[in-house]
């Protein structure tokens, strides 16, 4: 008896030291849980997304080579300080007879003093140089580029987010589906059950209900897989650890009372507005930059300087021999020849000028068909979205009335199953109608490259 109660207190020990265990490892999975609205997610990918990392470096670079350019035509002023020891001092020769040594051919005299400080200081300032100030244009359109592309790539990642995130609502819902399925078709086997037992139909309904219940399971393990793979593309653009959990919450729903959008408004809206052919008319002004720097290259260049030199000299540590020297003056240089490097440079930003110009013409033509395809698809799916609606309504009306007659004796497994087949099939695809509606949507607002200031953080 004492045995007994003593394994039943060892037993109730670990019994709670296993809960006190499962409690801590719920708890940390629950801290670590994440849920997302759309709003959220959008906000954490603006925070996060690598594109956007990078889009916001290449400003800070573009800001910076700015700052360069503006500083080559600011007063350059340098500093400098030498000590020599003079270990074995120059020398020269000059004949003894001009020290008073006639009786000696040639004297050694040192040219310098043992120790030797020299400190020199120069300011220039550049007065004219069209290199130097076209470089200055140029930085600041490479900078208002690099802005366009940041902007590009907050609008991208908006329309990534939304695609991804309807797609892991679509998978979650359409988990719920099969699960209901997988519900329904097991309450009617275990009601094929009860009526075979009472005699009213024969095995072989049994069989077919438990053949739909198994044939659902696979099924549903491929749609919460798809879900898993769903929600791994979403942390991956949001920024998120790939190992961490989240969820998504929010209903796959559209407006479909929306107006139809004014094809030609939108045309226009979007030659206007959108950031990446922004960029790529940003690009062939640069272009032109670029020519024009080449052409810099034959223009002279004028700039002014002082020297100051102060220099101290002895053959002990005193130094006390000093000498100062200051200088200014005026410089001015051309380039005569080099080679014909500059006109080759100047071909070369020529034929880039064109380059620009024929990259422009492609990205209009191609932004006008992405314009109209994206249009083509939203009335498009406006209209099967609509067709999948009433299909859903029709589907659910018939797998009622399938019930009801396997209920009374009139139908048999076999529509049932039929009745739950299209009604599933009915309801994935107003899911997928849904998802491609909104997705149409977001692909038409990313061409207008209208984004909400409460991302831009």
């Amino acid at each position: 008896m004492l045995i007994n109660e003593r394994q039943f207190m060892q037993k109730g020990k670990f019994q709670i030291l296993l809960l006190i265990f499962t409690f801590a490892i719920t708890a940390s999975a629950l801290a670590e849980m994440k849920n997302y609205t759309l709003d959220k997610a959008i906000e954490e990918a603006m925070k996060n997304n690598y594109d956007i990392k990078v889009a916001q470096m290449n400003v800070k670079k573009a800001d910076a080579a700015v700052n360069e350019a503006f500083g080559n035509a600011l007063p350059n002023v340098t500093f400098g300080t030498t000590y020599m020891r003079y270990l074995e001092p120059m020398s020269f020769l000059i004949p003894g007879s001009f020290i008073g040594k006639p009786q000696i051919p040639f004297v050694a005299m040192k040219m310098v003093q043992d120790n030797n400080l020299q400190m020199q200081g120069q300011v220039s300032q550049i007065l004219f140089n069209s290199l130097v100030f076209k470089a200055i244009g140029s930085s600041k359109d490479y900078s208002d580029i690099s802005r366009e592309q940041l902007k590009s790539s907050f609008t991208k990642t908006v329309l990534d987010v939304k695609k991804a995130f309807y797609g892991a609502l679509m998978a979650k819902e359409f988990v719920e589906i099969v699960k209901t399925s997988t519900q329904k078709a097991e309450e009617n086997l275990s009601q094929a059950k009860a009526f075979f037992e009472e005699g009213f139909i024969p095995e072989y309904d049994i069989i077919r209900a438990d053949i739909a219940v198994q044939n659902l399971k696979p099924m549903l393990i491929n749609a919460q897989s798809a879900y898993s793979n769903a929600l791994n593309g979403l942390k991956f653009l949001i920024g998120g650890d790939i190992n961490n959990d989240i969820e998504v919450s929010g209903i796959l729903n559209a407006d479909t009372s929306e107006a139809m959008p004014d094809e030609n408004k939108i045309m226009k809206s979007v030659l206007d507005n959108n950031f990446e052919l922004k960029t790529v008319d940003m690009l062939k002004r640069l272009s032109q930059d670029m020519i024009d720097l080449r052409k810099s290259e034959f223009y002279p260049s004028v700039a002014v300087f002082s020297n100051y030199q102060y220099t101290m000299q002895s053959d002990d540590a005193s130094l006390s021999n000093k000498l100062k020297t200051w200088t200014a003056g005026i410089n001015f240089s051309i380039s005569l020849f080099n080679g014909l490097q500059s006109n080759a440079r100047l071909e070369q930003a020529q034929v880039d000028l064109i380059n620009a110009e024929q990259r422009f013409k492609q990205a209009s033509e191609g932004i006008k068909f992405k314009t109209k395809s994206a249009l083509l698809q939203f009335n498009q799916t406006k209209e099967v979205l609509l067709a999948q609606e009433r299909g859903v309504s029709q589907s659910e009306k018939g797998y009622e009335i399938a019930l009801i007659r396997y209920k009374e004796g009139m139908g048999s497994q076999m529509e049932i199953n039929d009745a739950d087949i299209q009604l599933r099939q009915a309801r994935l695809g107003r899911l997928q109608a849904i998802m491609n509606y909104l997705i149409a949507k977001a692909e038409i607002e990313n061409l207008l490259s209208t984004l909400d200031t409460k991302y831009e953080k």
